[in-house]
């Protein structure tokens, strides 16, 4: 593991984000291109030497063919007109060690379930998919087992697998279609982006970071910190790297920071945040994390969504804000993908600049949710309570 994290630039002891998007995707990456015994080598030799020139391999595929193969097959996948509750694509020539993370970008852009099948020269497929909340895809793929359409399938709520015959894919879509049409339908239409704190730019520092990660690790059932900042104008926004929508962002307590929406350039989302009039203010919604590739390390957010502010009013959360009786405050403003902007329990809430939100510093963590929903119908985003 040493070598791995010297291969991976890291400078600081691995964090469990480091884990999961750095160390993690270099040892997988030899199974994308068939070498999936170069990290199987790395864990378990002993030989110091070798585990560095493994780890530089894995970390050149990791930046070289991967992501080309991912990218190509991606590109396919959405090219495919996906009818029905579940996204279901397949086609032959697609490397079977990309799917899952295809399926899970499917899912993301189209906002219900998704499957990707490679098929074999022998016609037989290997597929993965991935699910929405709310949905239980593993349980549907297990029932389609069930029903004679796979050879092989299962999976839990929110991934599953499947081996099937490449003339049984449309008998599995259709099955899929009728057997969670409406629950997608309902997911769909309820979707909720939980928030921990709202706060002014300038209280998305290191210290916030710190004490967040401090909550760790995060996954199913325990995930990582959303925060939502704002009003901000866009000072400077553009495209780097794999279509990511790089930002630097200014807010009324004069403070500015740095953004990311990944792989966003072509989205919605993306598209929004490169129009974006500068002198247009806005809430933004994602993780806080730590950017230590400077002369110091600096607070950052990673956007998974944005909406448009109100007013210049730092104070004024109308469009962040549920009353006591959960009516809306003032009406609120749709963002782009669908959701309306809510919170609740403002009394225990504060918009917070230099300090650390009160849900972090004062309150302690749990797992106790509370949501929210607009009188629109809409699904809203909504303050998780994390007390202890």
């Amino acid at each position: 593991m040493n070598a791995l994290i010297e291969a991976s630039r890291l400078t600081r002891a691995p964090t469990a984000t480091d884990l999961g998007f750095a160390l993690g995707p270099r040892i997988n990456a030899g199974g994308r291109v068939g070498k999936s015994d170069l990290g199987v080598r790395l864990l378990t030799t002993e030989d110091a030497d070798e585990a560095r020139g493994i780890a530089e391999e894995l970390n050149r595929l990791k930046r070289g063919n991967a992501p080309a193969i991912e990218a190509e097959v991606q590109q396919s996948a959405e090219a495919i007109e996906a009818e029905g509750a579940v996204a279901v694509v397949a086609a032959r020539g697609w490397h079977p060690g990309v799917i899952g993370i295809v399926a899970g970008r499917l899912k993301e852009r189209l906002g219900r379930p998704a499957i990707v099948i490679a098929i074999g020269e022998d016609g037989i497929g290997k597929g993965s998919g991935r699910s929405i909340a709310g949905v239980d895809l593993g349980a549907a793929i297990l029932a389609a087992k069930e029903a004679g359409l796979l050879i092989a399938g299962g999976g839990h709520a929110m991934a599953a697998g499947v081996t099937i015959a490449e003339d049984q894919i449309p008998a599995l879509v259709a099955f899929l279609d009728e057997k969670l049409a409406e629950t997608v339908e309902r997911a769909a239409g309820e979707r909720a982006l939980l928030l921990d704190a709202v706060l002014a730019p300038g209280g998305v520092n290191p210290a916030l970071v710190n004490a967040m990660e401090a909550g760790g690790p995060y996954g199913m059932g325990w995930p990582a910190p959303r925060v939502a900042a704002g009003p901000v104008r866009i000072i400077k926004c553009d495209v780097v790297g794999n279509g990511h929508v790089r930002a630097i962002v200014a807010g009324e307590d004069g403070r500015s920071i740095k953004c990311v929406a990944f792989r966003s350039a072509d989205t919605p989302l993306g598209l929004a945040l490169l129009g974006a009039a500068r002198d247009r203010r806005l809430w933004i919604a994602g993780r806080a994390k730590i950017d230590d590739w400077g002369a110091r390390p600096a607070a950052e957010i990673h956007i998974e969504d944005a909406a448009l502010g109100v007013t210049s009013d730092s104070n004024d959360l109308a469009s962040l804000r549920c009353d006591h009786n959960e009516n809306i405050v003032n009406k609120s403003h749709m963002d782009w993908r669908g959701r309306t902007l809510v919170n609740d329990s403002v009394d225990n809430y504060e918009l917070t600049t230099e300090s650390q939100p009160v849900s972090v510093e004062n309150r302690g963590w749990s797992r106790r949710r509370r949501e929210t929903h607009s009188m629109s119908g809409f699904s809203t985003i909504s303050l998780l309570k994390r007390q202890a």
